[in-house]
Parts: structure tokens; sequence; C-alpha cells
């Protein structure tokens, strides 16, 4: 499966996000369950980091799957998650989510930008 360049599946993950988040504007409190999650993630035998802001979703629907958990030193993670951060949330970036995105969707769909940017702001619960 290849998520970061499918339109469908950043459309489900905006869905997932309006439903878990709470404090996202667009929280609606529906929550998911396994066949909610099944739609995207039934024919994987593994997801990676993608999943990781789910993960208590996913591990509550899915008592029973394994769990691999790989830590990095902070002084090392630290950088990287700054620059995640910077490249995904700046002047450049909203201009592309708030001018660009919506003159190229369909009406009512989000954007890549608008739900990696929720995924960031929700995961982080800011």
């Amino acid at each position: 499966m290849h998520t970061l360049d499918n339109l469908e599946h950043w459309m489900f993950f905006g869905e997932a996000l309006n439903r878990l988040f709470p404090t996202l504007q667009s929280y609606n409190g529906k929550d998911m369950v396994a066949e909610d999650w099944d739609q995207l993630f039934g024919p994987c035998e593994a997801i990676t980091d993608i999943a990781g802001p789910f993960s208590e979703s996913l591990i509550r629907n899915y008592p029973d799957a394994k769990v691999i958990l790989c830590e990095r030193p902070f002084d090392r993670w630290e950088p990287s998650v700054t620059q995640l951060l910077k490249s995904n949330f700046g002047p450049v970036q909203n201009f592309i989510r708030d001018w660009v995105e919506p003159l190229t969707r369909g009406k009512g769909q989000t954007s890549y930008v608008e739900n990696l940017q929720k995924m960031l702001l929700g995961w982080t619960r800011s």
C-alpha cells in the first residue's frame, strides 16, 4: 500500500482524524471500530509509520495484534521531528492548503496538507 500518494487513503485518514482527536475543530466523536480500519488496512499484513498517530484506536480495536516498538535516542530523534514540523507548518504549506489544494480537489474533500497538519496536531493533542 502506498498511502502518501493516494487521495482515497488521505480521505480515509481525514475521517479518522475527525473521529478520534478531540483537540481538532473538526472532531465529531464518532470513534473508529475494527470494521472501519479494515476498509483500509484489511489486506495488510503489517502497517508502519502512517498508523502511529492512530495507535490508541488500533490497539483498542486489535488487542491481539503484535506491536514492535522502535526507540531512537532523543538527541537523534528530536532534530528529525523538528524538521518534520517545520516542513509541514509554515506559509508555503498554508498557502498550498488554503489556496492551491481547494482548486484541485472535489468539494468537501480534505487535502494532503490539511490532513497531515491535522494528524500532527491531533497526535500531539495540540
